[in-house]
């Protein structure tokens, strides 16, 4: 599935007009109101919407991850970091192209990606390891800390 994500992300990159004229979608994409959607920008850092997406499965039990046109491939990354980690499956991929709006400069259908993930079964055990390490490594900063300012106190 990751090589399919990756081929498709390259096809859209080089604009070729075969994939245009076999994608093209003439009936509207409805907007999907899953709870744990995400419509992912080129506006915010990658490692925001991964740091989101994790909350989300979570919360959830399932991610609904969207892009359009150049925001595709940041969505992509997500995706796969999620699955590298071994936190979600992939459940659902749906490709899209949007028709060109008439007030926009750039012409031609704008490519829309939505993955749907799934929590993998390892999920909950590997975030409680994930928090486990966060709580060892903030107490030992605090240890750290702590004879510094009492050996500050006996000068």
């Amino acid at each position: 599935p990751s090589s399919f994500l990756f081929t498709w992300v390259q096809a859209v990159q080089q604009n070729s007009q075969e994939m245009a004229d076999t994608m093209v979608e003439t009936r509207p994409v409805e907007a999907s109101r899953h709870p744990g959607r995400i419509q992912v920008s080129n506006k915010q850092p990658m490692f925001s919407y991964l740091s989101q997406s994790k909350r989300l499965l979570a919360e959830h039990g399932e991610i609904e991850l969207s892009a359009l046109g150049l925001a595709v491939s940041t969505m992509v990354s997500v995706a796969e970091l999620l699955k590298k980690e071994g936190l979600a499956v992939e459940h659902r991929i749906r490709t899209t192209l949007l028709p060109s709006s008439e007030d926009r400069v750039r012409s031609g259908p704008k490519p829309k990606l939505e993955v749907v993930l799934r929590k993998s079964p390892e999920f909950d055990a590997l975030m409680a390891e994930h928090a486990r390490k966060q709580a060892e490594r903030v107490e030992k900063g605090e240890a750290a800390a702590q004879p510094a300012q009492g050996q500050a106190d006996l000068a």
